[in-house]
Protein backbone atom coordinates (compact mmCIF):
# COMPACT_ATOMS: atom_id res chain seq x y z
CA UNK A 1 0.00 0.00 0.00
CA UNK A 2 1.12 3.36 -1.24
CA UNK A 3 0.86 6.54 1.55
CA UNK A 4 0.19 9.94 -0.20
CA UNK A 5 1.52 11.70 3.24
CA UNK A 6 1.56 15.40 3.82
CA UNK A 7 3.76 16.97 6.78
CA UNK A 8 1.91 19.09 9.28
CA UNK A 9 4.41 20.43 11.60
CA UNK A 10 5.44 17.81 13.59
CA UNK A 11 2.57 15.00 12.51
CA UNK A 12 3.05 12.93 9.38
CA UNK A 13 -0.77 12.10 8.30
CA UNK A 14 -0.74 9.20 6.08
CA UNK A 15 -4.37 8.18 5.37
CA UNK A 16 -7.97 10.08 6.05
CA UNK A 17 -10.17 7.04 7.50
CA UNK A 18 -13.10 9.31 8.34
CA UNK A 19 -14.93 12.72 7.63
CA UNK A 20 -17.76 14.00 9.56
CA UNK A 21 -19.33 17.98 9.44
CA UNK A 22 -16.84 19.94 11.03
CA UNK A 23 -14.03 17.70 10.58
CA UNK A 24 -12.00 15.17 8.42
CA UNK A 25 -10.01 12.30 10.60
CA UNK A 26 -6.56 11.03 9.92
CA UNK A 27 -4.27 7.62 10.87
CA UNK A 28 -0.84 9.19 11.29
CA UNK A 29 2.19 9.80 13.77
CA UNK A 30 4.27 12.17 15.51
CA UNK A 31 7.55 12.62 13.99
CA UNK A 32 10.24 13.34 16.77
CA UNK A 33 14.36 13.53 17.19
CA UNK A 34 16.46 10.48 16.98
CA UNK A 35 13.45 8.57 14.80
CA UNK A 36 11.09 8.90 17.81
CA UNK A 37 7.92 8.11 16.47
CA UNK A 38 4.62 6.82 17.47
CA UNK A 39 1.04 6.52 16.07
CA UNK A 40 -1.73 8.89 16.69
CA UNK A 41 -5.56 9.80 14.86
CA UNK A 42 -4.99 13.54 13.84
CA UNK A 43 -8.72 15.49 13.73
CA UNK A 44 -8.13 18.34 11.16
CA UNK A 45 -11.09 21.01 11.00
CA UNK A 46 -12.20 21.48 7.62
CA UNK A 47 -11.23 23.99 5.63
CA UNK A 48 -14.44 25.75 4.51
CA UNK A 49 -15.10 26.21 8.60
CA UNK A 50 -11.80 27.18 9.61
CA UNK A 51 -12.86 31.08 8.24
CA UNK A 52 -15.96 30.67 10.83
CA UNK A 53 -15.15 32.58 14.17
CA UNK A 54 -17.82 30.58 15.98
CA UNK A 55 -17.09 27.27 14.18
CA UNK A 56 -13.29 27.81 15.12
CA UNK A 57 -14.24 27.91 19.09
CA UNK A 58 -16.34 25.38 19.05
CA UNK A 59 -13.47 22.94 17.60
CA UNK A 60 -10.86 25.66 20.18
CA UNK A 61 -13.21 24.33 22.71
CA UNK A 62 -13.42 20.70 22.17
CA UNK A 63 -9.87 21.03 22.28
CA UNK A 64 -9.28 22.47 25.38
CA UNK A 65 -12.20 20.56 27.12
CA UNK A 66 -10.93 17.38 26.30
CA UNK A 67 -7.30 18.46 27.57
CA UNK A 68 -8.83 18.21 30.71
CA UNK A 69 -9.62 14.41 30.51
CA UNK A 70 -7.29 11.62 31.92
CA UNK A 71 -9.39 8.66 32.63
CA UNK A 72 -9.37 5.09 30.77
CA UNK A 73 -12.26 5.52 29.18
CA UNK A 74 -11.83 8.64 27.74
CA UNK A 75 -9.77 8.84 24.28
CA UNK A 76 -6.79 10.60 25.10
CA UNK A 77 -5.99 14.03 23.76
CA UNK A 78 -2.17 14.87 22.95
CA UNK A 79 -1.86 18.14 21.30
CA UNK A 80 -3.74 21.34 20.08
CA UNK A 81 -2.79 23.32 16.96
CA UNK A 82 -2.58 25.37 13.86
CA UNK A 83 -0.76 24.49 10.89
CA UNK A 84 -0.75 27.20 7.70
CA UNK A 85 -4.51 27.84 9.14
CA UNK A 86 -5.36 24.29 9.54
CA UNK A 87 -6.56 23.64 13.28
CA UNK A 88 -6.02 20.40 14.53
CA UNK A 89 -6.36 17.92 17.72
CA UNK A 90 -3.87 14.77 18.19
CA UNK A 91 -5.57 11.88 20.02
CA UNK A 92 -4.34 8.81 20.57
CA UNK A 93 -4.71 5.84 18.27
CA UNK A 94 -7.18 3.35 18.77
CA UNK A 95 -7.19 -0.60 17.08
CA UNK A 96 -10.86 -1.31 17.23
CA UNK A 97 -14.04 -0.80 15.84
CA UNK A 98 -16.54 1.56 17.29
CA UNK A 99 -20.12 0.49 18.43
CA UNK A 100 -21.77 1.41 14.82
CA UNK A 101 -19.81 -0.96 12.91
CA UNK A 102 -19.87 -3.70 16.09
CA UNK A 103 -23.54 -3.57 15.38
CA UNK A 104 -23.63 -3.77 11.82
CA UNK A 105 -21.45 -6.72 11.49
CA UNK A 106 -23.72 -8.48 14.30
CA UNK A 107 -26.77 -7.90 12.21
CA UNK A 108 -24.57 -9.10 9.03
CA UNK A 109 -23.65 -12.44 10.57
CA UNK A 110 -26.54 -12.93 12.83
CA UNK A 111 -25.20 -12.74 15.53
CA UNK A 112 -26.40 -11.75 19.52
CA UNK A 113 -23.95 -9.99 21.79
CA UNK A 114 -23.59 -11.70 25.01
CA UNK A 115 -25.40 -9.96 27.82
CA UNK A 116 -22.38 -10.19 29.86
CA UNK A 117 -20.12 -8.05 27.15
CA UNK A 118 -23.33 -5.24 27.03
CA UNK A 119 -23.23 -5.18 30.31
CA UNK A 120 -19.86 -4.59 30.85
CA UNK A 121 -19.55 -1.82 27.74
CA UNK A 122 -22.55 -0.19 29.66
CA UNK A 123 -20.85 0.47 32.60
CA UNK A 124 -17.44 1.08 31.37
CA UNK A 125 -19.64 4.49 29.73
CA UNK A 126 -20.72 5.35 32.63
CA UNK A 127 -17.73 5.39 34.49
CA UNK A 128 -16.20 7.54 31.74
CA UNK A 129 -19.06 10.01 31.97
CA UNK A 130 -19.37 9.53 36.02
CA UNK A 131 -16.03 11.38 35.62
CA UNK A 132 -16.26 13.86 33.16
CA UNK A 133 -19.84 14.44 34.86
CA UNK A 134 -17.84 15.20 38.46
CA UNK A 135 -14.46 17.11 36.67
CA UNK A 136 -13.72 20.22 38.16
CA UNK A 137 -11.37 23.26 37.25
CA UNK A 138 -8.15 24.34 38.19
CA UNK A 139 -9.73 26.49 40.62
CA UNK A 140 -12.00 23.39 42.20
CA UNK A 141 -15.09 24.94 40.47
CA UNK A 142 -17.26 21.92 38.81
CA UNK A 143 -17.14 21.53 35.37
CA UNK A 144 -20.83 20.80 34.96
CA UNK A 145 -20.33 18.41 31.72
CA UNK A 146 -22.39 17.35 29.76
CA UNK A 147 -21.76 15.46 26.18
CA UNK A 148 -25.19 15.50 24.19
CA UNK A 149 -23.70 12.96 21.92
CA UNK A 150 -23.62 10.00 23.73
CA UNK A 151 -23.98 7.51 20.15
CA UNK A 152 -22.80 4.32 18.80
CA UNK A 153 -20.62 6.09 16.48
CA UNK A 154 -18.70 7.99 19.66
CA UNK A 155 -18.04 4.58 21.78
CA UNK A 156 -15.41 2.60 20.86
CA UNK A 157 -13.98 -1.00 21.83
CA UNK A 158 -10.25 -1.59 20.76
CA UNK A 159 -9.20 -5.12 20.54
CA UNK A 160 -7.73 -5.27 23.93
CA UNK A 161 -11.22 -5.35 25.30
CA UNK A 162 -11.42 -1.38 26.24
CA UNK A 163 -14.38 0.89 26.00
CA UNK A 164 -13.81 4.43 25.01
CA UNK A 165 -16.05 7.62 24.75
CA UNK A 166 -15.20 9.71 22.14
CA UNK A 167 -15.69 12.96 20.46
CA UNK A 168 -16.29 16.43 22.49
CA UNK A 169 -17.57 18.58 19.54
CA UNK A 170 -20.93 19.88 21.39
CA UNK A 171 -20.39 19.28 24.28
CA UNK A 172 -20.93 21.67 26.97
CA UNK A 173 -20.19 23.19 30.03
CA UNK A 174 -21.34 25.70 31.97
CA UNK A 175 -17.89 27.93 31.37
CA UNK A 176 -18.05 28.04 27.79
CA UNK A 177 -18.65 31.32 26.16
CA UNK A 178 -20.40 29.39 23.08
CA UNK A 179 -23.88 29.02 24.00
CA UNK A 180 -26.58 27.08 22.29
CA UNK A 181 -29.34 29.62 21.11
CA UNK A 182 -33.08 28.92 22.18
CA UNK A 183 -35.07 26.71 19.87
CA UNK A 184 -32.12 24.78 17.79
CA UNK A 185 -31.14 21.49 18.47
CA UNK A 186 -27.38 20.17 18.93
CA UNK A 187 -26.66 15.86 18.69
CA UNK A 188 -27.88 12.64 16.80
CA UNK A 189 -31.99 12.65 16.79
CA UNK A 190 -32.27 8.66 18.02
CA UNK A 191 -29.61 9.59 21.19
CA UNK A 192 -31.65 12.10 22.18
CA UNK A 193 -32.90 12.63 25.56
CA UNK A 194 -36.93 13.89 25.02
CA UNK A 195 -35.71 17.26 26.49
CA UNK A 196 -33.11 17.38 24.47
CA UNK A 197 -35.51 16.77 21.43
CA UNK A 198 -37.77 19.35 22.46
CA UNK A 199 -35.07 21.74 23.54
CA UNK A 200 -35.73 22.55 26.76
CA UNK A 201 -33.10 22.98 29.01
CA UNK A 202 -30.73 20.17 29.91
CA UNK A 203 -28.57 18.76 32.38
CA UNK A 204 -25.96 15.82 32.95
CA UNK A 205 -29.20 13.22 33.09
CA UNK A 206 -29.70 13.51 29.63
CA UNK A 207 -26.77 11.70 28.61
CA UNK A 208 -27.62 8.94 31.04
CA UNK A 209 -30.95 9.24 28.41
CA UNK A 210 -28.81 8.38 25.42
CA UNK A 211 -26.94 5.56 27.89
CA UNK A 212 -30.11 3.86 28.20
CA UNK A 213 -30.70 3.99 24.79
CA UNK A 214 -27.55 2.32 23.75
CA UNK A 215 -28.30 -0.12 26.22
CA UNK A 216 -31.42 -1.13 24.69
CA UNK A 217 -30.67 -1.13 20.98
CA UNK A 218 -27.56 -3.68 22.53
CA UNK A 219 -30.06 -5.82 24.63
CA UNK A 220 -32.84 -5.86 21.84
CA UNK A 221 -30.82 -5.78 18.49
CA UNK A 222 -32.94 -3.40 17.29
CA UNK A 223 -33.31 0.63 16.99
CA UNK A 224 -34.87 2.17 19.37
CA UNK A 225 -36.34 5.00 17.27
CA UNK A 226 -36.73 4.93 13.51
CA UNK A 227 -38.38 7.08 10.80
CA UNK A 228 -36.61 10.07 9.26
CA UNK A 229 -35.59 13.22 11.58
CA UNK A 230 -39.19 14.94 12.12
CA UNK A 231 -40.63 11.58 12.69
CA UNK A 232 -37.95 10.66 15.11
CA UNK A 233 -38.00 13.98 16.38
CA UNK A 234 -42.00 13.41 17.62
CA UNK A 235 -41.19 10.25 18.97
CA UNK A 236 -38.20 11.08 21.13
CA UNK A 237 -39.85 14.11 22.32
CA UNK A 238 -42.73 11.90 23.54
CA UNK A 239 -40.81 9.30 24.69
CA UNK A 240 -42.38 7.25 22.66
CA UNK A 241 -40.45 3.33 21.58
CA UNK A 242 -41.43 -0.28 22.31
CA UNK A 243 -40.86 -1.51 25.47
CA UNK A 244 -37.55 -3.64 25.20
CA UNK A 245 -39.15 -6.93 27.20
CA UNK A 246 -41.56 -6.97 24.67
CA UNK A 247 -39.04 -7.39 21.66
CA UNK A 248 -36.40 -9.38 24.06
CA UNK A 249 -38.75 -11.21 26.45
CA UNK A 250 -36.05 -13.75 27.87
CA UNK A 251 -33.97 -11.53 29.67
CA UNK A 252 -33.04 -10.89 33.49
CA UNK A 253 -36.11 -8.93 34.69
CA UNK A 254 -33.46 -6.50 36.91
CA UNK A 255 -32.54 -5.40 33.31
CA UNK A 256 -35.59 -4.17 32.70
CA UNK A 257 -35.73 -2.31 35.77
CA UNK A 258 -32.69 -0.70 34.74
CA UNK A 259 -33.88 0.22 31.35
CA UNK A 260 -37.04 1.94 32.60
CA UNK A 261 -35.38 3.84 35.04
CA UNK A 262 -32.65 4.78 32.36
CA UNK A 263 -35.61 5.71 29.98
CA UNK A 264 -37.92 7.14 31.95
CA UNK A 265 -39.45 10.60 29.87
CA UNK A 266 -39.32 13.24 33.16
CA UNK A 267 -35.17 13.27 33.81
CA UNK A 268 -36.44 13.66 37.84
CA UNK A 269 -37.72 9.84 37.33
CA UNK A 270 -34.53 8.46 35.84
CA UNK A 271 -31.00 7.63 37.38
CA UNK A 272 -29.51 10.85 38.99
CA UNK A 273 -25.80 9.75 38.49
CA UNK A 274 -24.12 7.60 36.48
CA UNK A 275 -22.64 6.14 39.53
CA UNK A 276 -26.13 4.90 40.67
CA UNK A 277 -26.72 3.21 36.81
CA UNK A 278 -23.11 1.80 37.05
CA UNK A 279 -24.20 -0.16 40.94
CA UNK A 280 -27.67 -1.44 39.88
CA UNK A 281 -25.59 -3.01 36.47
CA UNK A 282 -22.25 -4.11 38.89
CA UNK A 283 -25.05 -5.74 41.09
CA UNK A 284 -26.86 -7.79 38.23
CA UNK A 285 -23.37 -9.08 36.96
CA UNK A 286 -22.74 -10.56 40.53
CA UNK A 287 -26.18 -11.91 40.72
CA UNK A 288 -26.07 -13.67 37.63
CA UNK A 289 -23.46 -15.68 35.54
CA UNK A 290 -22.77 -12.79 33.09
CA UNK A 291 -19.02 -12.37 34.46
CA UNK A 292 -17.33 -10.24 31.80
CA UNK A 293 -13.14 -8.77 31.69
CA UNK A 294 -11.69 -7.14 29.09
CA UNK A 295 -9.98 -10.54 27.89
CA UNK A 296 -13.52 -11.73 26.99
CA UNK A 297 -14.59 -9.28 25.15
CA UNK A 298 -11.26 -8.91 23.43
CA UNK A 299 -11.67 -12.42 22.30
CA UNK A 300 -15.17 -11.40 21.42
CA UNK A 301 -14.03 -8.29 19.31
CA UNK A 302 -11.41 -10.04 17.66
CA UNK A 303 -13.45 -13.36 16.57
CA UNK A 304 -16.23 -10.76 15.33
CA UNK A 305 -13.71 -8.75 13.10
CA UNK A 306 -10.74 -11.18 12.33
CA UNK A 307 -10.10 -10.03 8.81
CA UNK A 308 -9.97 -6.76 9.84
CA UNK A 309 -7.79 -7.11 12.66
CA UNK A 310 -5.26 -8.53 10.46
CA UNK A 311 -5.42 -5.46 7.87
CA UNK A 312 -5.32 -3.02 11.38
CA UNK A 313 -2.32 -4.73 12.53
CA UNK A 314 -0.63 -4.24 9.01
CA UNK A 315 -2.04 -0.31 9.06
CA UNK A 316 -0.02 0.01 12.40
CA UNK A 317 3.18 -1.79 10.86
CA UNK A 318 2.99 0.80 7.87
CA UNK A 319 2.08 4.03 9.41
CA UNK A 320 5.48 3.59 11.85
CA UNK A 321 7.09 2.71 8.65
CA UNK A 322 5.90 5.21 6.23
CA UNK A 323 9.38 7.19 4.99
CA UNK A 324 9.29 10.98 5.54
CA UNK A 325 11.85 13.13 3.26
CA UNK A 326 14.56 11.07 3.26
CA UNK A 327 13.68 8.14 0.87
CA UNK A 328 12.51 7.47 -2.07
CA UNK A 329 8.41 7.80 -3.03
CA UNK A 330 7.91 10.54 -0.54
CA UNK A 331 5.29 12.61 -0.68
CA UNK A 332 5.38 16.10 1.98
CA UNK A 333 3.19 19.07 2.14
CA UNK A 334 4.66 22.16 0.05
CA UNK A 335 1.77 24.39 1.41
CA UNK A 336 -0.70 25.75 3.15
CA UNK A 337 -3.22 24.17 0.69
CA UNK A 338 -2.24 20.66 1.45
CA UNK A 339 -1.61 19.85 -1.98
CA UNK A 340 0.76 16.51 -1.98
CA UNK A 341 4.15 16.19 -4.20
CA UNK A 342 5.73 13.13 -4.57
CA UNK A 343 9.97 13.48 -4.20
CA UNK A 344 11.56 11.06 -7.02
CA UNK A 345 14.86 10.87 -5.75
CA UNK A 346 16.34 11.29 -2.35
CA UNK A 347 18.10 14.42 -1.00
CA UNK A 348 21.88 13.80 -1.54
CA UNK A 349 23.68 16.21 0.93
CA UNK A 350 26.75 17.53 -0.84
CA UNK A 351 29.95 16.68 0.56
CA UNK A 352 33.09 18.82 1.23
CA UNK A 353 36.00 19.06 -0.87
CA UNK A 354 38.69 16.94 0.59
CA UNK A 355 41.78 19.03 -1.71
CA UNK A 356 40.91 22.52 0.09
CA UNK A 357 41.97 23.75 3.04
CA UNK A 358 38.66 25.28 4.31
CA UNK A 359 35.23 24.19 3.41
CA UNK A 360 31.65 25.25 3.93
CA UNK A 361 30.61 24.10 8.27
CA UNK A 362 26.63 24.35 7.67
CA UNK A 363 26.27 24.14 11.51
CA UNK A 364 28.51 27.62 11.91
CA UNK A 365 26.76 28.90 8.75
CA UNK A 366 30.96 29.91 7.39
CA UNK A 367 31.46 31.01 3.74
CA UNK A 368 33.67 28.53 1.79
CA UNK A 369 36.77 29.43 1.15
CA UNK A 370 38.19 30.20 -2.63
CA UNK A 371 41.04 27.85 -3.84
CA UNK A 372 43.77 30.35 -4.14
CA UNK A 373 44.58 29.26 -7.87
CA UNK A 374 41.31 30.22 -9.07
CA UNK A 375 41.29 33.87 -7.13
CA UNK A 376 41.81 35.85 -10.12
CA UNK A 377 39.33 33.43 -12.46
CA UNK A 378 36.72 33.96 -9.68
CA UNK A 379 37.04 37.56 -9.72
CA UNK A 380 36.82 38.71 -13.33
CA UNK A 381 33.28 36.12 -13.26
CA UNK A 382 32.21 38.46 -10.03
CA UNK A 383 32.65 41.56 -12.29
CA UNK A 384 30.60 39.92 -15.21
CA UNK A 385 28.08 39.02 -12.81
CA UNK A 386 27.82 42.10 -11.12
CA UNK A 387 27.69 44.01 -14.71
CA UNK A 388 24.89 41.64 -16.21
CA UNK A 389 22.81 42.01 -12.56
CA UNK A 390 23.39 45.74 -13.10
CA UNK A 391 22.24 45.76 -16.83
CA UNK A 392 18.78 43.66 -15.92
CA UNK A 393 18.18 45.83 -12.96
CA UNK A 394 17.99 49.00 -14.82
CA UNK A 395 16.48 47.44 -18.64
CA UNK A 396 12.70 48.30 -18.21
CA UNK A 397 10.34 45.66 -17.77
CA UNK A 398 7.96 45.80 -21.05
CA UNK A 399 4.81 46.87 -20.15
CA UNK A 400 2.05 44.32 -20.12
CA UNK A 401 -0.72 45.69 -18.94
CA UNK A 402 -2.43 46.10 -22.42
CA UNK A 403 -1.45 42.53 -23.81
CA UNK A 404 -4.12 40.74 -24.92
CA UNK A 405 -2.53 37.40 -24.65
CA UNK A 406 -0.96 37.95 -21.59
CA UNK A 407 -4.59 38.83 -19.43
CA UNK A 408 -6.17 35.53 -21.34
CA UNK A 409 -3.50 33.83 -20.13
CA UNK A 410 -3.84 35.15 -16.50
CA UNK A 411 -7.45 34.21 -16.62
CA UNK A 412 -6.91 30.65 -17.55
CA UNK A 413 -4.80 29.87 -14.74
CA UNK A 414 -6.74 31.84 -12.36
CA UNK A 415 -10.08 29.61 -13.80
CA UNK A 416 -7.81 26.76 -13.72
CA UNK A 417 -7.08 26.92 -9.80
CA UNK A 418 -10.62 27.72 -9.06
CA UNK A 419 -11.71 24.79 -10.49
CA UNK A 420 -9.08 22.86 -8.14
CA UNK A 421 -10.52 24.78 -5.13
CA UNK A 422 -13.67 24.06 -5.70
CA UNK A 423 -12.70 20.48 -6.30
CA UNK A 424 -11.49 20.65 -3.60
CA UNK A 425 -14.08 21.83 -1.25
CA UNK A 426 -12.11 25.17 -0.57
CA UNK A 427 -15.16 27.63 -1.39
CA UNK A 428 -14.32 30.57 0.39
CA UNK A 429 -11.21 29.70 2.28
CA UNK A 430 -8.40 30.18 2.84
CA UNK A 431 -9.62 33.39 1.53
CA UNK A 432 -6.10 33.95 -1.22
CA UNK A 433 -6.46 29.82 -2.32
CA UNK A 434 -10.31 29.69 -2.11
CA UNK A 435 -12.54 28.85 -5.28
CA UNK A 436 -14.33 32.22 -4.57
CA UNK A 437 -11.33 34.40 -4.51
CA UNK A 438 -10.31 33.11 -8.00
CA UNK A 439 -13.44 33.35 -9.88
CA UNK A 440 -13.65 37.24 -8.44
CA UNK A 441 -9.85 38.09 -9.84
CA UNK A 442 -11.53 36.44 -13.05
CA UNK A 443 -14.59 39.33 -12.60
CA UNK A 444 -12.45 41.97 -11.82
CA UNK A 445 -10.72 41.67 -15.36
CA UNK A 446 -13.78 40.66 -17.19
CA UNK A 447 -17.21 41.34 -15.31
CA UNK A 448 -18.74 38.87 -18.04
CA UNK A 449 -16.97 35.94 -17.67
CA UNK A 450 -19.69 32.99 -17.98
CA UNK A 451 -17.58 30.79 -15.97
CA UNK A 452 -16.83 32.99 -13.41
CA UNK A 453 -20.23 33.18 -13.18
CA UNK A 454 -21.56 29.88 -12.93
CA UNK A 455 -18.34 28.83 -10.54
CA UNK A 456 -20.00 31.36 -7.96
CA UNK A 457 -23.04 29.56 -8.53
CA UNK A 458 -21.63 26.29 -7.58
CA UNK A 459 -20.48 27.57 -4.83
CA UNK A 460 -23.66 28.91 -3.29
CA UNK A 461 -25.15 25.48 -4.65
CA UNK A 462 -22.42 23.58 -2.50
CA UNK A 463 -23.63 26.23 0.52
CA UNK A 464 -26.82 25.16 -0.13
CA UNK A 465 -25.99 21.43 0.20
CA UNK A 466 -24.25 21.52 3.01
CA UNK A 467 -26.97 23.66 5.16
CA UNK A 468 -29.52 20.85 3.80
CA UNK A 469 -27.34 18.41 5.08
CA UNK A 470 -26.91 20.10 8.72
CA UNK A 471 -30.90 20.44 8.57
CA UNK A 472 -31.42 16.80 8.12
CA UNK A 473 -29.21 16.20 11.01
CA UNK A 474 -31.08 18.95 12.93
CA UNK A 475 -27.96 20.92 13.42
CA UNK A 476 -29.75 24.30 12.27
CA UNK A 477 -26.76 26.99 13.57
CA UNK A 478 -24.47 25.57 11.07
CA UNK A 479 -27.16 25.09 8.70
CA UNK A 480 -28.21 29.26 9.24
CA UNK A 481 -23.79 29.84 8.70
CA UNK A 482 -24.21 27.75 5.29
CA UNK A 483 -27.38 29.74 4.06
CA UNK A 484 -25.83 32.59 5.01
CA UNK A 485 -22.24 32.19 3.51
CA UNK A 486 -24.34 30.98 0.33
CA UNK A 487 -26.36 33.70 0.13
CA UNK A 488 -23.76 36.39 0.66
CA UNK A 489 -22.89 35.04 -2.81
CA UNK A 490 -25.98 35.03 -4.49
CA UNK A 491 -28.50 37.01 -2.63
CA UNK A 492 -31.34 35.65 -4.63
CA UNK A 493 -30.65 31.56 -4.73
CA UNK A 494 -34.06 30.04 -4.43
CA UNK A 495 -33.21 27.47 -2.75
CA UNK A 496 -31.06 28.94 -0.32
CA UNK A 497 -34.16 30.81 0.81
CA UNK A 498 -36.23 28.39 1.13
CA UNK A 499 -34.02 26.66 3.57
CA UNK A 500 -33.29 30.00 5.16
CA UNK A 501 -37.06 29.57 6.01
CA UNK A 502 -37.27 26.26 7.35
CA UNK A 503 -34.41 26.63 9.12
CA UNK A 504 -36.51 30.08 11.37
CA UNK A 505 -39.44 27.55 11.88
CA UNK A 506 -39.15 25.94 15.54
CA UNK A 507 -39.09 22.79 16.26
CA UNK A 508 -42.56 22.21 17.55
CA UNK A 509 -43.50 24.39 13.92
CA UNK A 510 -41.31 21.03 12.46
CA UNK A 511 -42.52 18.80 14.44
CA UNK A 512 -46.15 19.49 13.06
CA UNK A 513 -45.74 19.79 9.63
CA UNK A 514 -44.29 16.39 9.34
CA UNK A 515 -47.00 15.10 10.72
CA UNK A 516 -49.08 17.34 8.39
CA UNK A 517 -46.87 15.96 5.29
CA UNK A 518 -47.22 12.00 6.21
CA UNK A 519 -51.20 12.58 6.53
CA UNK A 520 -51.01 14.10 3.06
CA UNK A 521 -48.70 11.55 1.32
CA UNK A 522 -50.79 8.66 3.18
CA UNK A 523 -53.83 7.04 0.87
CA UNK A 524 -56.37 7.62 2.08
Amino acid sequence: MVFQSQKMGKYLLLDRIAVGGMAEVFRGKIIGEQGFEKPVVIKKMLPHLAVDPAMVEQFVDEAKLAAHFQHENIVHIYDFGESDGDYFIAMEYLAGKDLELVFNRLIQTGQKMPLGHILRITANICKGLEYAHNLKDLSGKPLNFIHRDISPRNIFITYEGKIKILDFGIAKTESQTGQTQVGTIKGKVAYMSPEQAASQTIDQRSDLYAVGILLYEMVTGERMYNGDTYQMLSKVATADFVAAEKIAPNQPEQIYDILNRALAKQPVQRYQTCRQMRDDIKTLLHSQPLQSSADDLAKFMLALFATEYAKDQQVVRQVLNAPLNHSDSVSTTLNSEMETVTIDKPLVHAQPDQKTDNYMSERKGELTAIPKTNSLLSIIIFLICCAAGIWFWYEPEPSRQDDVSFKQEKTTELLSKARNSLKKDRLTIPRRNSAMHYYQQVLKENPENPEAKAGLNKIADRYAQLAKKELDRSNFDQANRYIQKGLSINPNHSILLKLERESKRSPIERMFQSIKDFFVKSPE
